[in-house]
């Protein structure tokens, strides 16, 4: 991308920002130029003042979220304080981490036209606008439906499509990634690039550096500071800085030896390993996913659901889940890995088919009964959050088994300690972060001793430390034995955390076996849009199978490891 030689796009000179009521800066004297027609990658961890920096731009900071502002923000080489957020939009399109609050209508198309309905455009002009933006995220052919009725891949597409109908010069991505599949974020990924080449300027705020290998700027926030700027390849050869800002970064750029450049790329990873003599170590065993055999509590018998009015939903499917096991389902948006799970805990029920838990027709258990031995945890937390204190929201479940304070208060105060969360007990649930939100509706998940929990999308939204939180507390209770099915388009967790994996496309499961076994299998993840880890496609090059960093330096040894 060659960014312009015109005033920059966005230029920010000593910009500080408090939140009313905030005792510290959510923005500390952030200075950044951004030329015309470039792609600007935005990382930190949460709490890094990414969305605050983004919002401040389309001034939703402080016009909607109020506070104490220091600073000058230039737009397009005017000032924006002069402007509402209303005003912004000709100039500047924002589409928001939470994609969902900027859908509201009952119709695909109508959602997309609703923008250019506001700028006054002609019919014309807007519907040309509304079947572009449509086919530049490959939603053409959802015109009709309900948004309600997507997947919320499919609902975070609409939003950027709502957005690019605008045709604002700059566009403002926050985690506008988050929900899309493998597939997806390559076809968003492109866009970019389209648009940039075209003129436009692109502001991506991620939690992952492999979103923005492409763009021409990085910039590293921490506590509302910029630690580090520069070219994506300057500032992910850190990757020391950026694991404190909450950043997981490359795999390969971990196995550099102190002082030396780190390799980027898994071709610059065999060169550096090679020219220091790798070899497998001699003790080394071969590493092998676990495949526990305990008794199998649910099943799915040749189980097919659709969704009324729609040919969407699963077909035929089969699936045996055995005590202890943690399955990962993965596999495109809308391809029907939600609607599968939902068999388990009776959120839907089979057109055909039979679904069992504990041995018993699911059909046989009352909800309060089924709730207790399948646990969900939702994509977004604040979907199941509601009570006004963080032991209360534990307790509320607990209450309805009918369980005793002593017996209530006990197991609260357990899942409070695992999840981190026993000094908040006290607190609002929504004075939380998302992360400790996330842990704590996972800890009224788990107060009821679920023998299974299913985890719909549990990551979206977390830096790489909640992740790592919250993943090494699901770990732990499945190795108390509780059977855990994950749905998630991150296969570095695929690789890292699960025993077996079940690929879902067009509503069939293609695939169920190891992780080892699927990523072994070159055709199936092509034909699926799946991708190999850093680490495994590394590993697998050099005949070993290594899932994750540390199990790839325990196999291989090499000078100066």
């Amino acid at each position: 991308m060659k960014p312009s030689l015109q005033s920059p796009a966005v230029k920010v000179s000593g910009l500080s920002f408090t939140y009313q009521d905030a005792h510290t800066p959510a923005l500390t004297d952030i200075n950044i130029q951004i030329p015309r027609g470039s792609y600007t990658l935005l990382l930190g961890g949460s709490s890094s003042g990414k969305t605050t920096l983004l919002w401040s731009l389309a001034r939703v900071v402080p016009e909607f979220h109020p506070g104490e502002i220091a600073g000058k923000i230039e737009i397009m080489g005017e000032y924006n304080t002069s402007r509402s957020p209303q005003e912004m939009a000709p100039y500047l399109g924002l589409i928001m981490q939470d994609f969902a609050s900027q859908l509201f209508s009952s119709e695909v198309a109508t959602e997309v036209a609703f923008l250019p309905e506001n700028l006054g455009l002609p019919y014309e002009e807007l519907a040309r606008r509304v079947a572009e933006a449509l086919q530049m995220v490959g939603l053409s052919h959802l015109v009709g439906r309900d948004p309600q009725t997507l997947s919320g891949g499919e609902r975070q597409r609409l939003a950027i499509a709502s957005v690019l109908s605008g045709e604002a010069p700059i566009l403002v991505f926050d985690e506008a990634k988050s929900d899309l599949d493998p597939a997806g974020r390559r076809q968003i990924d492109e866009l970019c690039g389209r648009l940039c080449r075209g003129g436009n300027t692109i502001i991506s705020a991620e939690v992952e550096v492999e979103e923005g290998a492409e763009a021409d700027l990085a910039i590293l926030l921490s506590e509302g500071r910029i630690v580090a700027k520069g070219s994506p390849k300057e500032v992910f050869a850190r990757p020391d800085e950026l694991l404190r800002c909450g950043i997981r970064p490359l795999d390969v750029t971990l196995l550099a030896d102190e002082g030396d450049a780190p390799p980027q790329t898994v071709e610059e990873a065999l060169q550096y390993l090679k020219e220091r003599d790798i070899h497998p170590h001699p003790k080394a065993p071969d590493p092998k996913s676990a495949k526990p055999e305990g008794e199998v509590i649910a099943s799915l018998e040749g189980v097919s659901f659709t969704y009324p009015r729609s040919d969407a939903g699963i077909s035929d499917i089969d699936l045996s889940v055995r005590r202890g096991e943690f399955i990962a389902l993965v596999g495109a948006n809308g391809s029907g890995k939600t609607t599968l799970v939902k068999q388990l805990n009776g959120l839907l029920r089979p057109r055909q088919g039979n679904v069992y838990v504990g041995g018993r027709p699911i059909s046989e258990y009352d909800d309060a009964e089924l709730a207790s031995m399948v646990g969900y945890l939702f994509q977004d937390p604040d979907h199941q959050i509601f009570h006004e204190q963080v032991k209360e929201e534990v307790g509320f479940g607990l209450r309805n088994l009918k369980l005793s304070e002593e017996e209530i208060t006990s197991r609260t105060r357990e899942v409070l300690e695992l999840m981190e969360l026993a000094e908040l007990e006290e607190e609002d649930p929504y004075s939380l972060n998302k992360g400790q939100r996330q842990r704590l509706a996972l800890a009224s998940v788990l107060a009821m001793h679920p023998s299974l929990l299913i985890l719909d999308e549990p990551t979206t939204g977390l830096d790489y430390l909640e992740v790592r939180r919250l993943m090494s507390a699901v770990e732990e209770m499945n190795r108390r034995g509780i059977t855990v099915i994950a749905i998630t388009h991150a296969m570095w967790l695929v690789a890292r955390y699960t025993h077996r994996v079940a690929v879902m496309s067009g509503g069939n499961k293609v695939f169920d076996g190891t992780p080892e076994e699927l990523f072994a299998d070159e055709e199936l993840l092509s034909s699926h849009m799946l991708s190999r880890p850093q680490i495994v496609e590394l590993s697998l090059r050099l005949g070993r199978y290594c899932p994750t960093v540390e199990e790839f330096r325990r196999t291989f040894t090499w000078k100066g490891a």
